[in-house]
This record gives C-alpha cells, structure tokens and sequence, in this order.
C-alpha cells in the first residue's frame, strides 16, 4: 500500500499547485486573457456528466463582451486539470470532461461589470433529443444497443465498449423514448451500466472483482469521510418467475444468490431461512428469468451497500466506474470501494474532489 500510495501522492507533485486548463472550441481560454472562477465537474453513472464555471468582467472597454462567439451553444469544450510540474507540459494534465456547451448565462452587477457562467454536458446528451418508436428483432440487449450507437453515434465517440449479453429476445421495442432513455432501460433490465466518460461509451456489467485501481489514506488524500449502511433491501436470493409455462409446461424459474451479507444481517437471514425476494414477470426462458435475477439481485446488492461520501484533495484520477481502496479508517470501514459519483472543483479553495462510493460485495 505505501508503493501505491507514494507514487499517487508523487504522480501529483505532493499534490501542490493545483493547475486548471479550459479549452472551448479548442481556444486555450488564457491565450485569449479570459480567466475562470468556481470551475466544478460533476460526473456520474447515473446521468450526463456536466460542468459549470464563470468568467468575471468579461467584458471590454468599449462595453461589448470579449469573444462573445466563442461562448456559443453546441461549442466544444474540453476541461483539463491536476498539478502543475516543471518537468511537464501543462498539455499533459488529465482531461476531466469532454463535451459541449448547454447554457450561458449573463450577469451584470455593480461590483463585477459582466459575469458569464457557461454549463454544459458530455456527448451522451446528443443521445437525448428526440423521441421514437423503434422494434428491433431476434436480437440480444447488447445487439440492439450495438445497433443503435453504429447507426447514429460512431463518430462520436472514438472508444465504445459494449459487453456482450446472451439472451435472444424475438422483438425489442422502444415505446417512444429517446436513445438515451432508451438504452437505460436496457441496461437496467439486464443489470448492466451505461454511461459516457470523456469520448468513450461504456455498456458493461459492474465489475465484481476490479481490482483497486488507488489507495487512498485517511490523513494524507483523504479529508473526511461520511459512511452509511441500509439493509433493508438485502436479500440473500432472488427468484424471477415467469407469469408463463414454458413450452413443456414446466414453470420458468430463475435464481440468483449472494452470500456476502453484512454480520448482523447473517444470523437475522439464518433465523428466517435466508430472505428471498420472489418477483413475478413475462420472461420467455429460463434464460432470460435468469438474466433478470440477477440484474435484480445486483440492484438490491447496491441498494443495501454500504455507501459514503469521500472528500478528498483534488485527484483526477477519481472516476465513476472505477475501484479504489480507503484505508486508515479502522477494520469496519477500511475497504475497497466503487465510485458511482465523482464532483471535481477547481476555485478559490484550490482542488477538491468529493465521491460517492460503496463497498464491493462479492456476490
């Protein structure tokens, strides 16, 4: 763990001279003196990721607002960050976020003569606009998804990852949802994730042993830590049963179980013969009630995590889809973790990050 940890805290120059660099329109926004304040990126499993920050007295002497076409909706942006080092280009730092300009904002003030506040979103809000009806058939969940990203989205994005799923199914409709929508719903059937990081897509089951990819140390990366534990959804086994007899007139039953349950919720699932949570739904084979059960249980297993908001001195490297480890918080709370949530901010204050993370469970 010290390696681990010596080389994160080295990696970033002991994390001193936090650096921040934002490029619109591929316009280095300092070439042109135009300096930001309160830069935040919020990136999520759950969502587009977004971005905000604002230009103070962004205006000139002729009372016209500099470079007001640059700041145009649909521009692109890209958000770089991490520590500044003599021995590196500022080029070489991280890029947090890629994505387009959303929203401006104007504001003109007695103290400030002109702020602009420019929000914005990754790419997977292209994926957003517009609404349609669509059947795809004989195909399997990762198929269709394959389809819909080839057919409208490839130039895009330069890295898609899409895992592949196995069951058939005879027809997949979309009742007038966007593509987004769309294949979250998807994704949520089969238990896997959808998300969008920088210019790469990512459709894939949560990973069950990712290994940690950081260590981070109470005292050193991390500055506090706010745990949370809610059993109320743990189960033990999950059962999809299907509202049909197969076509051998047998019941289509699927199951899937998790031993890896808190301590105390051990004795209380002993008592009560394990907690199984039967669901009843139009599956077609025992494959896919299968299928179902599982995504089941990996929604209930998330639910009932332990989870916790970490915040910590600002790491780029501290993504949602990613594995670390926490340690120096005792024996009950020094784990490894996956992060669902990750908010960067770049002010005043110097850098931040703050994360939403749950502890792995091995089910």
């Amino acid at each position: 763990m010290s390696k681990q940890k010596e080389y994160l805290s080295s990696r970033y120059s002991n994390y001193l001279a936090p650096e921040a660099i934002v490029w619109v329109n591929n316009t280095k926004l300092s070439k042109e003196w135009l300096y930001f304040t309160n830069l935040e990126v919020n990136k999520s499993l759950d969502g587009a990721d977004i971005f905000s920050f604002t230009i103070s007295d962004a205006i000139d002497l002729e009372f016209e607002s500099k470079h007001h076409n640059l700041f145009e909706l649909g521009k692109e942006v890209e958000i770089h960050i991490g520590y500044a080092d003599s021995h590196k280009n500022k080029s070489e730092l991280s890029m947090l976020f890629k994505g387009r300009i959303t929203k401006v904002n104007w504001e003109f003030s007695e103290n400030n003569y002109l702020d602009i506040t420019i929000e914005g979103s990754d790419n997977s809000f292209l994926l957003m606009k517009k609404p349609y009806k669509e059947s795809i058939r004989d195909v399997s969940i990762s198929e269709a998804v394959k389809r819909i990203i080839s057919k409208k989205y490839n130039s895009i994005f330069k890295k898609i990852f899409i895992e592949q799923t196995e069951v058939k199914y005879k027809q997949i409709e979309n009742q007038e949802q966007n593509d987004y929508l769309f294949i979250k719903s998807l994704a949520k059937k089969c238990g896997y994730e959808f998300f969008v990081d920088g210019d790469s897509l990512y459709f894939r089951s949560p990973p069950q042993r990712q290994k940690s990819l950081l260590t981070l140390l109470y005292g050193q990366e991390i500055l506090g830590f706010k745990p949370e534990l809610n059993v109320e959804k743990e189960v033990s086994k999950v059962k999809v049963v299907g509202l049909e007899m197969s076509s051998d007139k047998k019941p289509i039953v699927g199951e899937a179980t998790c031993r890896d349950t808190s301590v105390g919720m051990k004795a209380i699932l002993k008592k009560l013969d394990e907690v199984e949570h039967v669901v009843k739904e139009p599956v077609k084979s025992a494959k896919e009630a299968q299928e179902r059960a599982e995504a089941i249980l990996q929604e209930l297993t998330i639910s009932s995590s332990l989870k916790g908001e970490v915040k910590s001195i600002g790491i780029p490297d501290l993504r949602p889809g990613i594995t670390i480890s926490l340690q120096g918080l005792g024996k009950r709370f020094s784990s490894d973790y996956y992060i669902q949530k990750a908010v960067h901010s770049f002010g005043e204050q110097g850098y931040e990050t703050t994360i939403e993370v749950r502890r792995v469970k091995r089910c």
